[in-house]
């Protein structure tokens, strides 16, 4: 029965055969890195290799990259290319490389507000955002929302809009609130967004 040893300088000189028929140098028999699983929902473009060949190398050598894809619209966040060090490892191993469905971008941005993306990087699955209006607006809607699995946000997309025009919108809804009442209301804010109450028109005193 063949030692590890003896077993793992065979893959690595079949990888280097292979690499080598393809025009990839190679650094040596006894460098290399194994290769590794692609993300849920993805693959991994090798450079210079067949198919067949990609079934049979089980090690590749020293400096050779190698790029993960996404299937459908999905899009990889996390390293992209990854390359074969001399200690037998692949770079940034530490960081995550995943396939998720992107979030429309237009909830990124808000007109006279400020969008706080958490974590930072692509709108994608699991990203959160928090909204805020600038000094003067009040914000309608929540102010928060989450994008899902199905690449879709949570909740519908908020606006800022300046007291006199919330007002007279409230007035023709039926509702009459005040522009105290609303200035609170965006001080306190809530979990939610702004609520807002008020009495229906024409039940008004005075």
């Amino acid at each position: 029965m063949e030692s590890p040893s003896h077993l793992a300088s065979g893959l690595l000189t079949q990888a280097a055969g292979a690499l080598k028929d393809c025009g990839v140098p190679s650094r040596g028999l006894d460098e290399g890195c194994a290769i590794i699983r692609p993300p849920r929902d993805g693959g991994i473009r090798y450079r210079g290799l067949t198919q067949e060949q990609i079934r049979s190398v089980q090690v590749l050598p020293v400096d050779y990259e190698i790029e993960y894809i996404c299937r459908a619209n999905r899009i990889i966040v996390g390293p992209k290319v990854r390359k074969c060090l001399p200690d037998g490892t692949w770079t940034d191993l530490n960081q995550r490389s995943r396939c998720l469905l992107p979030c429309a971008r237009v909830w990124t941005s808000l007109e006279n507000g400020r969008v706080t993306v958490h974590p930072p990087g692509p709108a994608v699955e699991g990203t959160i955002l928090h909204y805020s209006c600038l000094e003067g607006f009040i914000l309608v809607g929540r102010n928060s929302t989450q994008c899902n699995k199905l690449g879709k946000w949570d909740s519908p997309k908020p606006v800022c809009h300046y007291p006199p025009l919330v007002f007279a919108k409230l007035i023709n809804g039926g509702v009459t609130v005040s522009i105290c009442q609303l200035m609170s209301a965006n001080q306190q804010g809530s979990e939610r967004g702004v609520v807002m109450e008020g009495r229906p028109a024409g039940n008004e005193r005075g």
